[in-house]
């Protein structure tokens, strides 16, 4: 999946479409997107939906400019994380979520540390709540599973994995439930309480002793 970041304070973009969803939140100043039914204005913290195939423009609206974080899932991206059968589709351009473009902005900023199993987590997370909370989806169908055994097996992955942790993806094949499901797990709005639960310490405490542990090896018992 591509992402941006950007700031742009002169430049008018022409008329374009993408092949992608382009899911963007601004960080800073305003920004005018045309679209062919209407104009929409966006400020600071404003969630934008543009869905594949939209014609659009986008200009600032400020005399700085506008800064704003992108993501660019492709519409297979978006119903792997969701389970689904069929392309989601979003209705509104333009919402105002606080929460989700928090999330948005975290997930994104993740992808730029080195913490590959954080960066995978935030951003399903991020995808799941803006399909929960903002699409309408087709066919969707998250996985449940009859118990919660792959959390202990999660905990050992990780465990075993401490020098080099796995992905969410590979994560979640392990111990047999897609990501969703894993992501379900965390109950989205208590991530660190679940990760207690999960491997036993809280993630800061977890990435320190990973950290410790890759720079000097294992400790005796």
């Amino acid at each position: 999946m591509e992402l941006l970041q950007a700031r742009y304070v002169q430049h008018e973009f022409a008329r374009h479409a993408h092949e992608t969803f382009a899911i963007g939140v601004i960080q800073a100043g305003s920004e005018e997107i045309w679209f062919q039914d209407g104009d929409e204005r966006v400020g600071v913290g404003g969630l934008v939906f543009i869905n594949p195939e939209v014609v659009h423009t986008g200009r600032s609206l400020s005399e700085g400019g506008w800064l704003y974080r992108v993501l660019y899932p492709a519409a297979g991206t978006l119903a792997k994380v969701g389970g689904m059968r069929g392309t989601p589709h979003f209705p509104d351009r333009l919402v105002d979520d606080a929460r989700a473009a928090g999330l948005l902005l975290r997930a994104h900023a993740a992808t730029e540390s080195a913490d590959a199993l954080t960066a995978e987590t935030l951003m399903r997370m991020t995808l799941s709540r803006l399909l929960l909370a903002h699409a309408r989806v087709p066919g969707l169908r998250p996985g449940r599973p009859q118990n919660d055994g792959f959390v202990a097996r999660a905990r050992d992955v990780l465990h075993e994995r401490m020098e080099d942790p796995p992905g969410l993806d590979e994560l979640a094949a392990g111990v047999g439930v897609d990501p969703f499901t894993l992501l379900r797990a965390f109950r989205r709005a208590h991530l660190s309480r679940h990760f207690r639960r999960l491997v036993g310490v809280p993630p800061g405490v977890y990435q320190r002793a990973a950290r410790t542990y890759k720079r000097s090896g294992p400790q005796p018992a």
